[in-house]
């Protein structure tokens, strides 16, 4: 009840939270989701990339054909020996 009632004074002091656009670079250049699957919702497209932030913070991401995020490069990666770690979540988790 405490955090519905600390919900509502916040929207009414500050407002609703709008996040603005962001000018993000993606190479290759493109979408780095594609079109909307029937039971995940839109899903990672697969390959490398590099995303550059505005703050110019960079950070590379691969991604399999099956949209899930992998840490290693794509001519290493069915070579893996290392334990693994499996980590869920939202685009908090993925690493944005």
């Amino acid at each position: 009840m405490s955090l519905l009632l600390a919900e509502m004074i916040l929207r009414m002091t500050i407002g609703l939270w709008i996040s603005s656009p962001q000018n993000i670079k993606l190479e290759p250049a493109g979408q780095f989701f594609i079109k909307k699957h029937n039971t995940l919702g839109y899903t990672n497209k697969p390959g490398e990339f590099k995303v550059t932030l505005p703050s110019g913070c960079s950070f590379s991401a691969t991604n399999l054909f099956n949209g899930t995020r992998i840490t290693n490069p794509l001519n290493t990666y069915p070579a893996m020996t290392r334990k693994k770690i499996w980590i869920f979540g939202c685009s908090f988790t993925y690493g944005w």
